[in-house]
């Protein structure tokens, strides 16, 4: 993977010779400031001819970098719900919805948030390593 390409050259690299700081720690690899962070995230959804199975969030030979000092936002839709004033709110549950059990409190909350990335803040390189 990209990742553990990177991490090999960190190891082998002096980072006094080079001035730039570069640490290693679980999961991560922080070089010059930049974080790098492994991700193994997958989720169901179509293949290659139409059937359903295990697709990777970021495929193999690839690596996607955003920039999180960019303003996403979230915003929240109105909720299909009569109770709560057909509202745009990041989190309501009805007065019904709270029930009482041996371990606490079972809150049924509902919310419709959508996010709002900016696009231009996000780069992918697909197919970065041969």
């Amino acid at each position: 993977s990209i990742y553990n390409l990177i991490r090999k050259i960190v190891e082998t690299t002096s980072t006094k010779r080079n001035h730039i700081s570069a640490k290693i720690e679980k999961g991560t690899i922080e070089i010059g400031g930049y974080t790098i962070r492994k991700v193994n995230a997958s989720y169901k959804g179509y293949l290659a001819g139409g059937s359903i199975g295990s697709v990777k969030e970021i495929p193999e030979k690839s690596l996607c970098m955003v920039d999180l000092s960019a303003p996403h936002t979230l915003f929240y839709l109105a909720l299909d719900d009569i109770d709560a004033g057909l509202q745009a709110m990041p989190f309501y549950a009805a007065p019904g919805d709270i029930k009482k059990n041996p371990s606490g409190i079972e809150i049924i909350g509902r919310s419709k948030p959508v996010p709002a990335p900016v696009v231009s803040a996000i780069c992918w390189f697909k197919a970065a390593m041969a």
